[in-house]
């Protein structure tokens, strides 16, 4: 176990990056104080509770109100539903098929009366895009999509901050992080905004909770319910291997992971062998044309309305200028050496994939580098927060390390 002076000259930024193990954050941030009343805890709980509850709902609400979940399209929820939409969205089968088996096993009586209440029940009452949540035989399943996809922005909220806490960073920024990435995401939705991107992006949260914990078994057991949500799990899954190999139990922990990348790939080669005679292709082709807008100015000048304001689209200068800033800020050359390998296979998976197979500037198609983002926000708390105790000399979360 490295020794005190160790943790503390790596927090500090110091160039020794030791081979490093994640155990359970120190006990003075993992633990509550035993002086606080339970009447205090309970309080506490339950206005973080309220706070990521909002923040939840604004962030949905912001990101369905720019593209509802694509109505109208080919790939539209009663497409999905039927199984008749095109590759690769028709892959996206978790929140349609679950809908469509709670819908069937709802009884007739709660049918008809969510249906007379349905004209101001329904999404579509509030968000003039939300047009298929009105198509008959659709009306509760779309708003039971609804009310998951809202669903999976508040777990995955409860799992970044869970994975920050186990970080070791404090409280306030273990709260403020996520609540800032939250409102930040509908921003992040430039090119769509589909039923399966806030659950892509709870699955990923959670399985770097558990991967980042030690939870490898929960990790297994997910791992075929996040692919049927979206391919993308798996090559998410591949990022974990720098946790499984730091691992203090590194055999389990690597044939843990392997077996998740093993259930995973089954779930996809059986869902993609399901719909192969669908219209459409498991890839869309971007490269060429993306080659030729990043080098075209007018990509960096675009804007679109993001809560209803006026807002930098995508790639945008101002986009661009924010992630510096962040990263200037973040100094993620500091964060430990099992973080920084995380990122580096991340952005290795996703930038390539980004830039073969998505729209240009489609910034929701980088979400395997989302969970880094919301770490990059709470080191860059942090570091105001020793800016303003009036001095900065390094942001890194007080971890317990093992050389």
């Amino acid at each position: 176990m490295a020794d005190h002076a160790d943790v503390q000259s790596h927090a500090s930024g110091a160039t020794r990056d030791p081979k490093v193990r994640y155990r359970a954050p120190d006990e003075t941030l993992a633990t509550v104080n035993p002086r606080v009343s339970i009447s205090r805890r309970i309080g506490m709980s339950f206005l973080i509770f309220i706070l990521f509850f909002a923040s939840a709902a604004a962030s949905f609400s912001g990101a369905f109100a720019k593209w509802g979940f694509r109505d109208g399209l080919d790939y539209s929820i009663p497409n999905v539903s039927e199984g008749v939409a095109p590759r690769p969205f028709v892959y996206r089968r978790l929140l349609p098929d679950l809908a469509t088996a709670l819908d069937r096993q709802v009884p007739m009586k709660i049918r008809e009366a969510y249906l007379a209440v349905e004209p101001k029940a329904s999404p579509a009452f509030t968000y003039g895009r939300a047009k298929d949540a009105r198509q008959n035989g659709y009306q509760l399943r779309y708003m039971l999509i609804y009310y998951m996809s809202f669903s999976a922005m508040l777990v995955a909220i409860f799992a970044l901050s869970a994975a920050l806490r186990w970080l070791g960073y404090s409280r306030v920024v273990t709260i403020m992080a996520p609540v800032a990435f939250a409102l930040i995401y509908p921003y992040l939705m430039t090119g769509g905004f589909y039923f399966y991107d806030i659950p892509e992006l709870a699955f990923f949260a959670m399985a770097f909770y558990f991967a980042v914990s030690q939870r490898w078994l929960l990790l297994m057991a997910m791992a075929p319910v996040a692919t049927l949500n979206k391919e993308a799990f798996l090559l998410y899954l591949l990022t974990l291997t720098p946790f499984a190999l730091s691992s203090e139990k590194r055999v389990k922990a690597i044939l843990s992971l392997c077996f998740a990348v093993s259930l995973a790939a089954i779930i996809n080669a059986y869902t993609k062998y399901s719909y192969a005679k669908n219209p459409g292709g498991m890839v869309d082709y971007q490269l060429i044309r993306n080659l030729t807008d990043y080098f075209h100015s007018s990509t960096y000048l675009l804007y679109e309305y993001t809560y209803g304001i006026a807002s930098p689209k995508g790639m945008s200068f101002i986009s661009i200028a924010c992630v510096i800033a962040l990263v200037l800020v973040s100094a993620p050359t500091t964060m430990p050496r099992v973080l920084r390998t995380h990122a580096c296979v991340a952005l290795i998976i996703n930038i390539p994939l980004f830039l073969i197979f998505c729209g240009t500037g489609e910034l929701r198609n980088l979400s395997m580098l989302f969970v880094l983002l919301t770490i990059l926000i709470a080191r860059a708390i942090e570091s105001l927060a020793r800016m303003d105790r009036g001095g900065l000399s390094g942001v890194s979360p007080a971890v317990k390390i093992q050389t």
